[in-house]
């Protein structure tokens, strides 16, 4: 019940794609049958088959000495992932692999930010406008949308590559090189493209967080601007390269 209450809050306030549900459906079938039958009409119980409870007092002996070695597992694998350098450590690392307690999927830690990186475009070098996702945080008078359990792959990529750099993502410069070409598959995945064909990219990371209510109108605020990867452009034979060499 904590886990489905839990994954349950983490729907309604986040955009975690499936995960949440996938978690759900993992917790729903370890529920009793019996409890479950409350939540059903009496008049449908008859078409549920539950078995006869089966005899279980030998196994009641072993219940609390069991459940005492499980819960001291779990603190000393968790005391391992929550202190560097604690007195314990070679008992932490002989728990940690009865598993006992593990950091699931991609979301074990939490970032305490929020980077986000604005693709721009030029038609001069000069003036730039920005290119805007379907549902990633871009102008500061956006609202949030829902979109869980759908998952937009582009901008879920764009997270993950706002919290690292350039040059351990090629891909987003691959994604620069199609939006200048006019790629009509990769055009379609923006909502808003400024008019004219660019002829300059640029990607700047911001750092987004959410704008007090006594900011009317706005959803959002942003500091911190930064270069994501150099400006680009295409050279004579339609290649990608940073804007400053081919001005030269």
């Amino acid at each position: 019940f904590s886990i489905i209450g839990l994954q349950t809050g983490l729907m309604l306030l986040g955009n975690y794609s499936f995960y949440n549900l996938l978690t759900l459906v993992l917790a729903m079938p370890l529920l009793d049958d019996a409890l479950l039958l409350r939540f059903v009409p009496r008049r449908f119980h008859s078409r549920f088959l539950v078995e006869a409870p089966v005899d279980s007092a030998p196994f009641r002996i072993w219940q609390p000495p069991l459940a005492a070695l499980v819960v001291l597992l779990g603190l000393t694998s968790f005391s391992q992932r929550m202190m560097a350098n604690p007195p314990l450590q070679s008992v932490s690392r002989w728990a940690a692999r009865f598993h006992t307690i593990n950091a699931y999927g991609a979301f074990a830690v939490m970032t305490k930010s929020r980077p986000e990186i604005i693709l721009e475009a030029s038609t001069d070098g000069v003036t730039w406008q920005p290119l805007e996702f379907p549902w990633k945080p871009g102008a500061l008078d956006r609202r949030p949308t829902f979109i869980a359990p759908w998952q937009p792959r582009l901008d879920w990529q764009m997270w993950f590559a706002a919290l690292g750099s350039c040059q351990n993502n090629p891909w987003v410069l691959s994604l620069q090189h199609r939006l200048l070409t006019e790629s009509p598959d990769v055009m379609r995945l923006f909502a808003k493209v400024p008019p004219g064909r660019a002829k300059y990219l640029r990607t700047i990371t911001w750092d987004y967080r959410f704008a007090p209510l006594s900011e009317a109108g706005l959803w959002w605020q942003r500091s911190s601007p930064r270069p994501y990867c150099p400006p680009v452009a295409l050279n004579e034979a339609g290649q990608l390269r940073r804007a400053d060499e081919i001005s030269q």
